[in-house]
Parts: structure tokens; C-alpha cells; sequence
């Protein structure tokens, strides 16, 4: 009997089956935000305990992660134009014309969410923001995820220094910060996914 993985039985045919059509849709990629506190030993602990703030983010097609420490979320703070700024270079670093940015209903999240959809819209790409349900999974899955992986990169590379040149790194220190943004780019170039792809691929 013809067989489709028979090489001869392909030829002996000179004809492909017919195959039905599929309409290809592409979705709108999107970046999820979501705050990240850390204690002096680089584990999830309330904001009240943390040694390090950190805003965490993932794009949905690439998986792409964003990891920018902060030292304040405070409107007010020096800092925060910095944050948006850097927010809005990651999505223009990842080519995106057209994206959704979500985040939980927490108000300084929000408010970095709605300034950076103001900025994008202005100079003419596409932004529209979705406000998950505030400790909600399932709305925000696939931030959760990444945090967790962000996290044992902190602690993977500080050792890694640590043992290197025989310190103890503190929060204190300014290398302290780099760390958690070098952490970002290393799952960024080196994170191999279940397709056996790395993020930039």
C-alpha cells in the first residue's frame, strides 16, 4: 500500500495531496510588567524587606525579558523619568510597531504603563494597556515565570563572582545593580526555551 514517508510512493504519484488551508493570524505581542522585591540573599520577600526593587517584564512572542533595578517606585523620585525611558527602549529594541502593555491594577505600575503608551502613541505606534486583576496568575502568566527565573540567574552570577574574587557582595555595593540588569541579558542570549531556542532566535 502507498505509504506518505515512502520516497517511491511519492514519486510513482507526481502529485501532492491536497491540503487545506490555514489563515495565519499574528497576534499582538505583549510585554507584561510587574514589580520584584528581593532581600539580601536574592529571594521574593514582601516590599517592607526588600533590599532591591526590581521591574521585571516579558514579551510574549520572544519571550525577551526586562530587568531594570529602581530605587524607588515614587512618582517624584529623580529616578523615574529613567524608568519610563528604559521601558520604552526595551519595546523599540524589540521592533514591536504595535503592542499591548499590561500590568497589574498597583498604581505606580500603572502609572509608568499609561506614560510609556503616551509616549508611543505621540510619535506614532500603536499601544493599547490591559490592567490584569491585581495578584492574579493566571491573567499575568507568563511574568511569574520569568521572575523566577530572573531570580536564580541573581543568585547564580553572584556566586559566581563571589568565588571568583573572594568578596562578599552586598546590597549595598554598586556592582549590586548590574548584577540584576546583566542577569536580564544573560537569559536574554543564553536562556535555551522547550523549543530549543534561544530568545534572540
Amino acid at each position: 500500500p502507498r505509504a506518505d514517508w515512502c520516497l517511491f510512493c511519492l514519486l510513482g504519484a507526481m502529485k501532492d495531496k491536497p491540503h487545506a488551508s490555514l489563515k495565519f493570524v499574528m497576534e499582538w505581542a505583549e510585554v507584561e510588567l510587574d514589580f520584584m522585591f528581593l532581600n539580601s540573599k536574592l529571594e521574593p520577600c514582601l516590599e517592607h524587606e526588600a533590599w532591591c526593587t526590581t521591574l521585571a517584564g516579558v514579551e510574549s512572542h520572544s519571550g525577551c525579558p526586562l530587568s531594570l533595578p529602581i530605587p524607588s517606585r515614587d512618582e517624584k523620585h529623580p529616578a523615574h523619568l529613567y524608568i519610563i525611558k528604559a521601558v520604552i527602549n526595551y519595546i523599540t529594541r524589540l521592533g514591536l510597531p504595535e503592542v499591548t502593555i499590561k500590568g497589574d491594577g498597583e498604581s505606580s505600575l500603572w502609572i509608568i504603563i499609561q506614560k510609556v503608551a503616551a509616549f508611543r502613541t505621540k510619535n506614532g505606534f500603536t499601544t493599547q494597556t490591559k490592567k490584569a486583576p491585581r495578584y492574579s496568575s493566571q491573567t499575568m502568566g507568563r511574568i511569574g515565570p520569568m521572575q523566577a527565573l530572573l531570580q536564580s540567574t541573581f543568585r547564580v552570577i553572584r556566586a559566581d563572582v563571589e568565588s571568583r574574587y573572594a568578596i562578599k557582595l552586598k546590597p549595598e555595593m554598586n556592582v549590586w545593580a548590574w548584577l540584576i540588569k546583566y542577569a536580564g541579558f544573560l537569559v536574554e542570549i543564553a536562556h535555551i526555551k522547550v523549543n530549543k531556542l534561544s530568545l534572540i532566535h
